[in-house]
Parts: structure tokens; C-alpha cells; sequence
């Protein structure tokens, strides 16, 4: 199956939830949502996104540093990061 999502200027454009999920490998359980366990892949393809659609983050465990926009964030565990279209 052909990835969905576009990759411009090192950028992944996300159209759907599903796009998303190809793009790291994790299996495609519904149209509209997605829950994908990292801990459970073999590996995960990291890139800066354009989401077209709302995702929830909940980290398990420390991240040394994320950006989101022009700041960067140092989340700890059980941290919940919300991201809106655009």
C-alpha cells in the first residue's frame, strides 16, 4: 500500500490519521483514530509534521527535548501533548 502523506522540504504532510501511521508502520485499526504504541515498533521514522488533523501525544517516558513551532519543550513522563491542524 502506497504511503499517503507527502514528504515537502523535510516536512510530512499528514492528511488523516492513517497517513501518519503508515509512515511510522504501525498498523491502520480505524479510519478516524489511531492509537499507536511505540514502545511496540520496531523502529520509528522521526520527521518534522503538518498535521491536517488533531493528535494526542501521552509520553511514558522523559523526552529530553521536542519542538513544537519555534519553542522547544522538555517533557516528562506521563506528559500529554496536544496538536491542532495547521
Amino acid at each position: 500500500m502506497a504511503i499517503a502523506c507527502r514528504i515537502m522540504d523535510k516536512i510530512l504532510k499528514v492528511h488523516t490519521v492513517n497517513d501518519y501511521a503508515r509512515y511510522i508502520g504501525a498498523p491502520e485499526l480505524h479510519p478516524l483514530v489511531s492509537v499507536i504504541h511505540y514502545d511496540e515498533l520496531e523502529h520509528c521514522c522521526h520527521s518534522l509534521n503538518n498535521y491536517d488533523d488533531y493528535a494526542l501525544f501521552i509520553g511514558d517516558e522523559e523526552l529530553e527535548e521536542l519542538s513544537y513551532g519555534q519553542i522547544r519543550y522538555t517533557l516528562s513522563q506521563h506528559a500529554l501533548m496536544c496538536v491542532a491542524p495547521g
